[in-house]
């Protein structure tokens, strides 16, 4: 077992996460989804349809870097070129559910969405 002081305080281990953002970093997130809807990266939620994206995946660009809005916007359009590129929804919708669980006892994190922290 890790000694104490190894160990962050509870608060901490939710720090920049949804329920747990300071002041700054609320509206670091507003500014982040302002920045990314002027781009056309991100559309908001309206009547029926959902936002594009969900703010814990807004917040996991933010966190990788730092709270900066032009490093997160950078990696964050980055990363959609990169899903267009390779088809990637089209890919998840088609994916063949089989092969999937197979695949994920070669590869159980495959899926992903792990920050520098290791956490979700």
């Amino acid at each position: 077992m890790a000694p104490a002081s190894l160990i962050p305080p509870a608060a901490d281990l939710f720090a920049g996460h949804l329920g747990h953002l300071t002041n700054s970093q609320e509206e670091a997130l507003a500014g982040f989804r302002d920045n990314l809807v002027k781009a056309e990266l991100y559309t908001t939620a309206k009547d029926d349809a959902k936002a594009s994206h969900d703010d814990p995946t807004l917040l996991r660009f933010l966190r990788a870097r730092g709270f900066v809005l032009s490093s997160a916007q950078k990696q964050f359009s980055d990363a959609e070129k990169w899903r267009k590129e390779h088809d990637v929804v089209n890919l998840y919708n088609t994916f063949d559910p089989v092969e999937f669980e197979t695949a994920k006892r070669f590869y159980p994190r495959w899926t992903g969405r792990r920050d520098k922290a290791s956490s979700d």
